[in-house]
């Protein structure tokens, strides 16, 4: 799954929920929590992670182009649920401050 129109060298909060074969985006700025991002998942929806030989990215569409060139900072995973769209924005509401100047 992906998602568009992010725009390089500029701060985002970026927050990702699977549920199954689907998965939905959700992003922030230094300014606003703007939520729900529209997420493009492929026909057939997500695979098995455990039954797949493709690789995991972050930060880049191939092996060869459109590397992440900066620094991920307070990476988080939670493996027994997907948070929810309020849970998504309390987080950022919690940690847009440190990046505030």
């Amino acid at each position: 799954c992906y998602s568009s129109n992010w725009t390089f060298g500029k701060w985002w909060f970026m927050g990702l929920s699977r549920i199954g074969a689907s998965a939905q985006f959700y992003r922030g700025d230094i300014d606003s929590f703007t939520g729900v991002l529209a997420t493009t998942i492929r026909a057939g929806g997500l695979v098995d992670p455990e039954g797949c030989s493709s690789r995991f990215s972050i930060g880049c569409n191939t092996l060869t182009e459109n590397f992440l060139k900066g620094l991920f900072w307070r990476l988080r995973a939670w493996f027994d649920r997907a948070l929810i769209e309020a849970e998504w924005q309390q987080v950022w509401e919690k940690e847009v401050e440190w990046f505030r100047s």
